[in-house]
C-alpha cells in the first residue's frame, strides 16, 4: 500500500520533476532503502514548493525551475549520498569500515597467496662442489686411501655367518676378550671369516697407510633439484664389518703370541679411524669414530691381560702417536653446514621480506622423498600456511650458520658448561616449532657428533698415557706419584685433557696400580666409581659416574 501511494503522488508531480528524481535515484547507488527515503524527500521539497500553484503550465514552469536550482542530477545524487553517510550512526560506520577493510585484506591476502604459492626455489650455488673441494684436497693419486678403500669395501664378505654367535654380536663384553674361551664352532666360524676377508683387510690396511682420504661425492638422482641430502656414501655396513674383522684377527695374534701383529691390526685400525674422522658427513665421522675407538680399547685390553717390556710399550706409544701425526681430530661440521645451506636454496625464494619465502610444494617434496615424511596427505591449505608462519632465508641461514659455527665445535663439553654456550639441542628447543620448522627438522645431533669427538680425544690420550705409565713402572719400579711427574720424567708429551673438566684426567696410584678417569657428562668426580649401563655393566661415558680408563673394566 505504501508503495502504490508513493507511485500515486509521484504521478502528481509535472513530468520534468519526476525524471529529475528518477535521474537522482538511478546515480545514488546506495542501498534501496536510502534511495527510497532521499525520493521520498526530494518529492516532498517539489510538493511543498508547487502547492500554491494551481495551474498546470505555472506547475510545470515551477518544476522546470526548480530543477535548474537543483542542478547537475548526477552532482545532487553524490550529495545526497555523502549527506546520508555522514548522518549514518557510529556503529554503522564502523561496520562499513570494518567490511571495507576486511574485503581489501582478502584481496590483497588472495593476490599475496598466489604469489607465495607460485614462488620459486633460487637454486644459484653449486654445493656438491664446494663440499668435493673440501673433502678432496689437491694430492697425487698415489697417497690417496679412496681406492684402495673402495677395493676393499667391494670385496668384504658380510658376516652372516657369525650373527648367531654371542661373541659376535657382543666383542667388547669382557667373557669374548680371550679367543681361547669361546667354543671351538665359534672359534672356527671367526677363523674362517678372518681368512675369507683377507684380501679386503690387506686393501684395508694398505688404504691406512695414505696420508690422505680424498673422495668425491654425488647425488643418487640425476634429477637438478635433488639437494646435497640425497649424496652417495660408501658402504659403510662393509666398513663396521672391518672394523669387527680388525678385533678378531688381533685377538687371534695374541692367542697365537703373535703381540707386534696384533698391535698392527689395531693400528690399522686407528689410522683408517683418523681418516674417515675427516670426512664431511657426520655418518662417516661416526664410522671413524667407531674405528677409533675400537682400536684404543682393543690395546688397552692386550695391555691388562699381557705383560709387556718397557721396549714394548715405548713402541706402542710411539707407533699409535704417530698414527695421528696433525693430532686427535675433533667434529667437523663444515660439510653439514653445507649439506643444510644446500637445502635452504632448495626451498626457498631469493626475493620478498626476509630475503625470500618457504616454497610449499618444494618443502613437502623434500620432507616426503628425503626425510621419509607424508607431506603430501596434508591438505595443502596447512602446508601453504606453515610456510607462510616460517622465517625468512635471511633468518633461516643465520640460524643454520650459529648452529654450526665451526669456532663452537672446538669448546669441550666443560668449556660450553663453564662459558654458558648452549647446546645444539638447547637451541632448537628455544626455536619456535612454527616459526623454525624446517631448522628443527632438518638439524641433525650435532651434539652428539660434536662430544664424541672429544670423548674420542681424550680415549686416546688416556691410552697413550697408560702406556707411558706402564713404561715408567718397568724401568722405575713404581707408577709415578702424579702425571705431572710422569711428564717431567719425559714419558708424556703433553697431560690427558678431561673433556668434562678444566683439568687432566683424574689419575691415583691405589697399591700396585692406579686409576686413570674422567669425571664423566655429570661433571662430577665419583673417585673413579664407573658408570654402569642398563644390564649393569660398566658403561663409558654413562649418565651417572665416572668413565675409568684404567684399570680395564673386567
Amino acid at each position: 500500500m505504501e508503495n502504490k501511494s508513493q507511485g500515486e503522488r509521484r504521478g502528481d508531480l509535472p513530468s520534468c520533476a519526476t525524471e529529475f528524481i528518477r535521474q537522482v535515484m538511478r546515480e545514488m547507488g546506495c542501498r534501496r532503502k536510502t534511495r527510497q527515503e532521499v525520493e521520498a524527500e526530494l518529492r516532498a521539497h517539489f510538493e511543498d514548493e508547487l502547492k500554491d500553484c494551481t495551474e498546470t503550465p505555472e506547475r510545470e514552469q515551477k518544476a522546470q525551475r526548480l530543477t535548474e536550482e537543483f542542478g547537475d542530477a548526477k552532482l545532487l545524487a553524490v550529495l545526497c549520498r555523502r549527506g546520508k553517510k555522514r548522518c549514518r550512526p557510529l556503529w554503522a560506520k564502523a561496520m562499513v569500515r570494518s567490511l571495507q577493510a576486511v574485503g581489501v585484506l582478502v584481496v590483497v591476502l588472495s593476490l599475496y597467496t598466489l604469489w607465495f604459492v607460485n614462488g620459486k626455489p633460487s637454486v644459484t650455488v653449486d654445493y656438491l662442489a664446494l663440499l668435493n673441494q673440501m673433502s678432496r684436497p689437491d694430492v697425487a693419486d698415489q697417497d690417496n686411501a679412496w681406492p684402495h678403500y673402495r677395493w676393499a669395501l667391494s670385496l668384504t664378505i658380510p658376516d652372516y655367518d657369525l650373527k648367531q654367535i654371542p661373541a659376535c654380536q657382543h666383542p667388547d663384553y669382557p667373557e669374548h676378550w680371550d679367543l681361547a674361551r669361546l667354543t671351538g664352532d665359534a672359534q672356527r666360524a671367526i677363523v674362517k671369516w678372518i681368512e675369507a676377508n683377507r684380501q679386503p683387510w690387506d686393501q684395508f690396511v694398505l688404504a691406512g697407510s695414505k696420508p690422505y682420504l680424498a673422495k668425491s661425492y654425488e647425488c643418487w638422482s640425476a634429477n637438478k633439484d635433488a639437494t646435497l641430502m640425497s649424496i652417495q656414501l660408501p658402504e659403510l655396513w662393509a666398513l663396521s664389518n672391518l672394523a669387527r674383522l680388525g678385533i678378531w684377527s688381533a685377538r687371534l695374534h695374541v692367542q697365537q703370541g703373535r703381540t707386534a701383529q696384533a698391535l698392527a691390526d689395531c693400528l690399522a685400525l686407528a689410522r683408517a679411524g683418523r681418516q674417515w674422522q675427516h670426512s664431511a658427513t657426520f655418518i662417516e665421522q661416526l664410522i671413524g669414530l667407531s674405528l677409533s675407538r675400537h682400536a684404543h680399547e682393543e690395546i688397552l685390553r692386550m695391555v691388562a691381560r699381557r705383560e709387556l717390556a718397557a721396549s714394548e710399550l715405548s713402541d706402542w706409544q710411539r707407533k699409535l702417536a704417530a698414527a695421528y701425526p696433525q693430532g686427535y681430530p675433533l667434529a667437523d661440521v663444515r660439510g653439514e653446514h653445507l649439506i643444510l645451506l644446500d637445502v635452504v636454496q632448495h626451498l626457498f625464494t631469493d626475493r620478498g621480506l626476509g630475503g625470500g619465502h618457504l616454497v610449499p610444494s618444494a618443502a613437502a617434496t623434500l620432507l616426503e622423498e628425503e626425510m621419509g615424511q607424508r607431506e603430501k596427505s596434508e591438505r595443502p591449505i596447512v602446508r601453504v600456511t606453515r610456510s607462510m608462519l616460517h622465517v625468512g632465508r635471511e633468518e633461516t641461514v643465520a640460524t643454520v650458520s650459529r648452529i654450526f659455527d665451526p669456532q663452537q665445535s672446538l669448546l669441550s663439553p666443560y668449556e660450553r658448561r663453564a662459558r654458558q654456550v648452549p647446546t645444539v639441542k638447547e637451541i632448537l628447543e628455544s626455536l619456535s616449532p612454527h616459526r623454525y620448522a624446517l631448522v628443527r627438522v632438518l638439524v641433525g645431533d650435532v651434539d652428539r657428533v660434536t662430544e664424541r669427538g672429544f670423548r674420542g680425544k681424550a680415549l686416546h690420550e688416556a691410552t697413550l698415557t697408560i702406556l707411558a705409565l706402564q713404561r715408567y713402572r718397568r724401568e722405575k719400579g713404581a707408577y709415578p706419584a702424579t702425571l705431572d711427574d710422569l711428564k717431567q720424567a719425559g714419558y708424556l708429551a703433553v697431560l690427558p685433557a678431561d673433556p668434562y673438566s678444566d683439568k687432566p684426567l683424574s689419575y691415583k696410584v691405589t697399591g700396585a696400580s692406579f686409576v686413570l678417569y674422567s669425571l664423566g657428562p655429570d661433571f662430577h668426580d665419583d673417585d673413579g666409581e664407573s658408570g654402569r649401563g642398563q644390564d649393569g655393566r660398566p658403561k663409558a661415558w654413562a649418565d651417572k659416574g665416572d668413565t675409568v680408563f684404567w684399570p680395564v673394566n673386567p
